[in-house]
């Protein structure tokens, strides 16, 4: 057996290299740009340790928050692994506090990763970047005909 951790995500879903110029496209483009999901950066460490413990093992528990957010952790946890590993069976634990009897029950009642929750939340991700990118763009082009003297946008 292995046990391991994560800190958090570990993709990042990000537009396309064409839409980092903010002068070069309207931000209502923005919601209907090409986007790819890449690892996070941050967390390469991380995901070499899990696709090297994924080789030598047979089965993935995923014992992450009881949230909607584990859920798609544990979703991108599954992905890295099953990379190097197709044959691993993906599990999820799911407990609600740190407790011997919360996890000794979690383990004993293993499930499948929601496939609906997953997509609410890749749904909710996209929607953020979308719209809080488009959004940002929108106001600090308009802000920086506000304060001419000043360079806002690069």
């Amino acid at each position: 057996m292995i046990v391991t951790s994560v800190l958090g995500h570990l993709l990042d879903i990000s537009f396309e290299d064409e839409y980092s110029s903010w002068s070069r496209y309207d931000p209502a483009d923005l919601l209907y740009a090409r986007t790819h999901i890449k690892s996070n950066d941050d967390m390469n460490d991380i995901v070499s340790s899990l696709e090297n413990y994924a080789k030598a093992v047979e089965i993935l528990i995923g014992m992450t928050d009881c949230d909607r957010e584990g859920e798609y952790i544990g979703y991108e946890i599954s992905q890295m692994c099953l990379r190097v590993n197709p044959r691993i069976l993906v599990k999820r634990c799911v407990f609600s506090a740190l407790t011997k009897t919360e996890l000794i029950g979690g383990l004993q009642r293993l499930n499948n990763l929601n496939e609906n929750v997953i997509a609410a939340v890749a749904t909710r991700i996209e929607l953020d970047l979308r719209s809080g990118s488009s959004l940002t763009r929108y106001q600090t082009m308009k802000l920086s005909t506000c304060f001419p003297n000043h360079t806002v946008v690069s």
